[in-house]
């Protein structure tokens, strides 16, 4: 949990403060966000009582806080505040779901991505028909499996080739009017697994390999996209060349990894390929260890199973000092992406009724 400043913190750094650690605590005292948060108690009254009085926050019980029965106040975040719609692409298909401002999916739906480079046309009918159902929509969030870069512009997505180049913030913002949050579908993926599971750590790092390779970086809690918003996109690496079947076309990670996992999907002699992918992973998370130093690697592959991570981290302890070798962890949830978007809607939510 991060820790207020100075009295001259801004009061919107604290009411965001406050926000998440009610979302994030569930029931919660006055005088346990005062110790939480290291904000004096009567800081904490104001900002609270200006959350109820709004409606982000609601009375939950009164709480018996000794022996003499006196007791305190309990407050929740008010799941009926307001609802956000999101869209993430997965599987060739979109999912559209209304979520409440608690992270609770309310309504879901699903629409195949249309042919003929109609990608746009899907992304607002699928809007179109979750903002007839959901009520007070206050965000909406897309996830995209391309690069996300700071203008809103989509960059780099060859599995929906309509939209690169299109500023799709700018575009559904002028229809919807509202505030829209967009980021990449395997950075998402990140964020929701460390929520799910790895929220107790610092720096992660969660690699997915399947039609193509990216990863999202975590450092100190926080999202880490780089200068272009290109960190994380580990498949441009340059593959080390083996001394035996040198396939030039093979020059970066990507295309090393893709290779593998097509003559693995074939069977024939596929136990020597798996040993050969697992090796190939091994050395990205030797390099990434390196630069990164990261207290865990989360790995998103089809291709491996709980024997392979222990290859791999049979490979990774060769060459790293023992105490620098990240945990290991493996995932096939494929909702992790979505579990993400809510999560940046949420904050963005947050962040947006604090500053408007």
């Amino acid at each position: 949990m991060e820790q207020a400043g100075q009295p001259k913190v801004l009061k919107v750094h604290n009411r965001v403060l406050i926000k998440r650690l009610i979302k994030e605590k569930g029931a919660i005292t006055k005088p346990e966000i005062a110790k939480f948060t290291k904000l004096s108690l009567p800081t904490v009254n104001k900002i609270m009582d200006e959350l109820v009085e709004e409606g982000y926050a609601i009375e939950a019980s009164l709480q018996e806080r000794s022996k003499a029965g006196r007791k305190a106040r309990t407050y929740i975040l008010n799941d009926k505040f307001g609802t956000f719609l999101s869209i993430y692409y997965m599987d060739e298909k979109w999912i559209g779901s209304i979520v409440d401002i608690a992270g609770n999916v309310l309504s879901e739906i699903e629409s195949q991505a249309l042919a003929g480079g109609k990608e746009l046309e899907t992304i607002l009918s699928i809007l179109d028909e979750l903002e007839q159902l959901a009520e007070r929509v206050m965000a909406i969030g897309i996830g995209v499996p391309g690069i996300v870069l700071k203008d809103g512009t989509i960059d780099g997505i060859p599995l929906l080739p309509r939209l690169e180049g299109v500023r799709l913030a700018e575009v559904i913002n002028q229809k919807y009017k509202q505030p829209v949050y967009i980021e990449n579908d395997v950075k998402l993926m990140t964020l929701g697994y460390y929520n799910l599971r790895l929220n107790s750590l610092d720096n992660i790092v969660f690699l997915y390999i399947g039609s193509g390779i990216g990863a999202g970086i975590l450092i100190n809690g926080q999202l880490y996209k780089g200068n272009c918003s290109f960190a994380g996109e580990f498949g441009y690496m340059v593959a080390a060349a083996e001394k035996k079947d040198v396939n030039d076309s093979e020059e970066n990670v990507e295309k090393r990894l893709i290779s593998l996992r097509k003559k693995i999907q074939k069977k024939d002699c596929a136990e020597q390929y798996k040993l050969q992918f697992c090796r190939e992973i091994g050395r990205i998370l030797i390099n990434c260890s390196a630069v990164i130093n990261p207290e865990a690697i989360v790995l998103y592959c089809d291709e491996l199973d709980a024997g392979n991570l222990m290859q791999i981290e049979t490979e990774i302890k060769r060459y790293l000092p023992k105490i620098c070798v990240p945990k290991l962890c493996r995932t096939s949830d494929k909702r992790v992406g979505i579990n993400g978007l809510i999560a940046l809607c949420q904050e963005g939510i947050a962040q947006k009724s604090v500053l408007s």
